[in-house]
């Protein structure tokens, strides 16, 4: 992260909390503003926050281009949420090697919610049997420590689900 030298500049770590201040208050346009003026001066999570807003339209019109830019930015600068971000954004684009390429180095980076969106783009590949590969990343997903409730939830249910599939 870097600091101004000059007096009187606010950090961009200054202005990425005051961002989420104002994301939480409702005020998404201010949020939007304060992440671009901390993003431009490099700051990795700023650009993934831009990023986000992009990808969902929060304060700004949805752009999924500028999104994937911004993403990957902060995936530049060692963001492990960019990099699930931009799996994800290629997932969503119909781009499934893409996607597990970056959904893959998220999990590997300790993201278990990278793992859980692993095992759902394995279950959707067509005409193929991919319970144990799914499973796999389910039971890494819960053993991990950096994970949401909402994906921990969704794990526990999906390899519950599996495990009363017979596997091929």
């Amino acid at each position: 992260m870097r600091k101004s030298n000059r007096a009187g500049e606010v950090s961009s770590k200054t202005l990425f909390d005051q961002a989420n201040e104002a994301w939480d208050q409702g005020k998404n346009k201010l949020a939007f503003k304060l992440f671009l003026q901390a993003a431009e001066s490099g700051h990795g999570w700023s650009e993934n926050s831009l990023g986000y807003f992009f990808d969902h339209g929060i304060g700004v019109r949805k752009d999924e281009s500028r999104a994937l830019e911004w993403y990957k930015k902060a995936a530049r600068h060692g963001d492990v949420s960019a990099y699930a971000n931009i799996g994800l954004s290629y997932r969503n684009a119909g781009n499934r090697h893409l996607a597990k390429k970056w959904l893959e180095k998220a999990r590997r980076a300790g993201d278990g919610s990278a793992a859980v969106d692993l095992a759902k783009l394995v279950l959707e590949r067509p005409g193929k049997s991919n319970i144990a590969e799914a499973s796999k990343y389910l039971k890494v997903a819960l053993k991990s420590k950096s994970i949401d409730e909402e994906s921990r939830e969704e794990a526990s249910e999906l390899l519950a689900k599996l495990g009363t599939k017979k596997s091929s």
